[in-house]
């Protein structure tokens, strides 16, 4: 697992979950019950539950995982780090930020002692960290972590998707601050990278997407953006586009009940009936958004 808002979905499908599910009990019967093979194995059930959207199921696996570890490992072993961070990921999604940024900084503890300062680890820390401050509510600490996160990535300059993950993560605090303009400049810069090196149907394209839409329709409805009515429905309908290009890349790639997925759509329907666009419009989808509140 990764970054809050881009995870590494793999489209697992049902298949890869009973084989994983079959190696594991090869191991159990093998090796010992603290064995560290076997929390690498859990770790697998994790991110496949994690990536289909089964987070109960995905906090089982992870706390096995954590379980072994903070038994057999050092105290600053690099997989024990991994392990607090996978937990602060899942916590962060069932809305417990107090506890996911406890396991956070315990994930940032380890990785700062054992990793140089532009290890990749700590830019994964950094920018998870920043996530869990901009939901409290804290948009300064929020970029001050993702400005960190960014300093790393920019310098390794390997990994651009994770440089786009952390461009996304910044104009999202500065939509949250109202600053539309710094929000529109940063995405401009996240979209070249994501569009150039995440395949078509990528969730990760997905999320980045739905997060653009959100952008130019907040845009749009704002007295902040200085332009005229019919230059904000033109932004309006730039949003209704970008939230299709999501749909479809989830239709495509997550199940259909993923959380991800039923909020697209959603959201797909509120700019629908915002704009006129009265075909796109599913009334089931808005009572599922509804629900999730």
């Amino acid at each position: 697992m990764s970054d809050f808002t881009t995870n590494d979905f793999s489209s697992h499908k049902k298949n890869d979950l009973q084989k994983a599910l079959q190696e594991l009990k090869i191991k159990e019967k093998q090796l010992p019950e603290n064995h560290p093979d076997l929390a690498k194995a859990y770790d697998n059930i994790l991110t496949i539950y994690f990536n289909n959207g089964d987070f109960e199921k995905a906090m089982e696996y992870g706390l096995k995982a954590l379980k072994i570890r903070e038994k057999v490992l050092d105290e600053n072993h690099p997989d024990l780090a991994e392990s607090y961070n996978n937990i602060s990921v899942l916590y962060h999604e069932k809305g417990e930020d107090d506890i996911a940024f406890e396991y956070a900084l315990k994930a940032l503890k380890i990785r700062e002692k054992i990793f140089d300062r532009n290890h990749p680890a700590l830019a994964e820390s950094y920018s998870n960290i920043s996530t869990i401050y901009n939901d409290k509510g804290e948009r300064d600490k929020a970029l001050e972590f993702a400005h960190k996160a960014v300093e790393i990535r920019e310098q390794n300059g390997k990994d651009k998707k994770r440089l786009a993950i952390s461009y996304n993560n910044i104009f999202l605090i500065y939509l949250d601050k109202r600053d539309y303009d710094s929000a529109m400049k940063i995405a401009l810069k996240a979209q070249k990278i994501y569009e150039s090196e995440f395949d078509r149907d990528d969730p990760g394209l997905g999320v980045f997407y739905s997060n653009l839409a959100r952008l130019y329709y907040e845009a749009s409805k704002s007295e902040l953006v200085k332009k005229s009515p019919s230059e904000k429905m033109k932004i309006k309908h730039q949003a209704y586009d970008y939230i299709c290009k999501a749909v479809d890349i989830f239709k495509k790639k997550l199940p259909a009940n993923h959380n991800y997925l039923q909020l697209a759509l959603a959201f797909k329907s509120i700019i629908a009936m915002d704009t006129g666009n009265f075909d796109g419009i599913n009334p089931d989808d808005l009572l599922n958004l509804l629900g999730n509140f």
